[in-house]
């Protein structure tokens, strides 16, 4: 019975909403308006964001009846500095009014799904999900995390069940929730001391009571007259029969009404439990086991279930025989290490190599265009990844570098990230952390769209590779590494159709010299000892043993060393020859990841 009275004292009781502000983003429809009125009739003073004025949500909580309550609503568009820095005022002057220091909980709910392909999903619309379900809650976060940490509150995330499933037309989407998800597990760990209990909310399928998918018709002809002739003709069939089945299924399983669901039980057990769980999915249990069940199995039997539901959905198109022989390799980020790397060993293979470099003063670049090299084999092009300008022209050189040597059209893209950059949420700028997700992710997306009509008419192969990080703190490193995994899953489901390959290949921190990093916005790199004397600080007595044990695998986490021979360069060169690559390569040791991961999670759950 004691043992009883302590468990519900310690996990259920509710801390006292009395004089504690929320603020909720996304509040128009949907989610956000109503977590902000069963908020307020909970006893909560809520401060509702909305993005226009003219919005349902924004006028029902500006009633007479409700503006006399605990409501109280600000304009916020998430996606532009000057507004979220107009809503900080608009919240302090409303806390002011009402004797607060701060908000106590800050429920990041604004979000938006364009569905459809990548390929034929505009880069716009696609920098649109980025910018709002990613960059945007970010910004925000960022802004209100010194009042968190001041008033030891509460940090919520809304991200999505489907984070981890490969949905078809989602793979943007799914990215950007996955992202999310790593973003909340690391601040988990780093707002931990000081109190501040960070969430993810995953909802399940609500399409039927939201405006997720309320411009799907809008979108769908906005993309088809996006597209020129010659995609119009691949495209006709599947882009029909796309887009009449999900008019059809979406909200086939969805709930009816927030009350008869779980979700306003799981949000106020988020906001007011004393110890709140990490993660909550307000879904249905049999939804619920489906999702896991998916996220248990191994990719490649998860991938082939979703290509063979797609193909039922829209069909495949006439194919014609695989490619066995990749004559034109396009690299990028080849100034410097890897991506140099990458591109002579390609190059060493017979291979006819593309190298695209950042900088015409770059050493790659200047190596590259040496006599040493064949220049029928090996050519560059002037591309920078993070400008959509340049991708552009970069296309358009390519093109006229094949029509000149007249040579097949790219079979092969191999994305090389640029890890030269590190940040943080507290410590870094927002233009750091919005030039690191630019490098990271954004360019990887943009390249890939560039130039999928090359991979596509040759049947050819996507290589994307996920430098994995070794640890569990704020760096964005493994937010990219999980939204990086994410897309390129959802894109190989979406190019099966066309028998085009995409392979993720996923490795441990290698030491590449880098003369960016020099001069990248912030070269910090994170010290895990130091990180980990941190964790350890309330556990005196024993942290100097741990530290020592600790220490004696630091070198071996990150020392690994870049060469022709790495297990790197040989899955690289496999993923591009072979004639059925696997759609995931590893390309570490298990200990350099397993070890540091599973310590921080340890010290982290002793911590609370």
């Amino acid at each position: 019975m004691m043992l009883d009275f302590v468990n519900n004292w310690w996990y259920e009781e509710p801390s006292r909403p009395n004089r504690k502000a929320v603020l909720v983003t996304g509040c128009d429809s949907g989610l956000g308006l109503a977590m902000a009125k069963k908020l307020e009739k909970v006893g909560f003073i809520v401060i509702a964001a909305c993005l226009s004025p003219l919005s349902d949500g924004y006028k029902e909580l500006n009633t007479k009846k409700i503006r006399a309550s605990r409501m109280r609503t600000v304009l916020l568009d998430i996606t532009q500095d000057e507004s979220v820095e107009k809503c900080r005022k608009d919240v302090d002057r409303i806390l002011a009014t009402l004797n607060l220091s701060g908000i106590w909980c800050l429920i990041n709910n604004a979000g938006v799904l364009v569905y459809g392909d990548i390929d034929w999903t505009p880069m716009d619309r696609c920098k649109e999900m980025i910018d709002i379900n990613l960059k945007g809650t970010l910004r925000v976060t960022k802004v209100f995390l010194d009042q968190l940490i001041a008033n030891r509150g509460r940090l919520i995330f809304v991200t999505s069940i489907a984070h981890s499933l490969p949905l078809p037309g989602c793979s943007i989407y799914s990215a950007t929730k996955s992202s999310l998800e790593v973003i909340a597990e690391s601040l988990r760990f780093s707002l931990a001391p000081h109190g501040v209990k960070v969430i993810a909310i995953r909802p399940g399928d609500y399409t039927k009571v939201t405006n997720i998918l309320s411009k799907l018709d809008t979108d769908s002809n906005h993309m088809w007259h996006h597209m020129d002739q010659d995609k119009r003709d691949v495209y006709a069939d599947i882009f029909y029969r796309f887009y009449k089945g999900a008019r059809k299924n979406f909200g086939l399983i969805s709930h009816k009404s927030f009350e008869k669901s779980s979700f306003f039980s799981k949000i106020q057990h988020a906001v007011t439990s004393r110890q709140p769980k990490s993660v909550y999915a307000p879904a249905f249990y049999w939804y619920w086991f489906l999702t896991s069940f998916f996220r248990i199995i191994p990719r490649f039997p998860r991938v082939k279930l979703f290509m063979l539901l797609r193909d039922l959905t829209v069909g495949t198109t006439l194919a014609k025989n695989i490619i066995d022989d990749y004559k034109t390799v396009l690299v990028t980020n080849c100034d410097y290490g890897l991506g140099l790397t990458v591109a002579k060993e390609l190059y060493s293979m017979g291979l006819t190599v593309i190298a695209a470099c950042s900088s015409a003063h770059s050493n790659g670049f200047k190596y590259l265009n040496s006599s040493v090299w064949n220049r029928r084999r090996m050519m560059t092009v002037i591309m920078d990844p993070t400008s959509d300008e340049s991708v552009n022209q970069g296309v358009h050189r390519v093109n006229k570098i094949l029509k000149g040597r007249r040579l097949d059209r790219i079979s092969c893209i191999v994305n090389v990230p640029d890890i030269s950059s590190q940040c943080d949420l507290k410590d870094s700028t927002w233009s750091q952390i919005e030039y690191f997700l630019e490098e990271s992710f954004i360019s990887l997306i943009r390249v890939t769209k560039a130039f999928l009509d090359h991979v596509r008419e040759n049947q050819g192969r996507v290589i994307i590779l996920d430098l994995a990080t070794s640890s569990d703190n704020e760096y964005f490193d493994k937010a990219s590494n999980s939204a990086i995994e994410a897309f390129s899953e959802g894109l190989q489901i979406e190019l099966s159709t066309f028998k085009v390959k995409v392979c993720l290949i996923r490795s441990s921190s290698y030491d590449v010299s880098s003369e960016s990093a020099k001069n990248s916005v912030n070269a910090k790199k994170f010290n895990l000892l130091e990180f980990t004397k941190m964790c350890l600080s309330p556990l005196k007595r024993r942290s100097r043993f741990l530290i020592d044990i600790l220490a004696k695998f630091y070198g071996l986490i990150f020392d690994e060393k870049l060469s022709h021979s790495s297990n790197l360069i040989k899955d690289i060169s496999n993923a591009v020859t072979a004639h059925s690559p696997p759609s995931v390569y590893k390309s570490f040791y298990y200990y350099k990841q397993f070890f540091p991961r599973t310590l921080l999670r340890v010290l982290n759950y002793l911590l609370e």
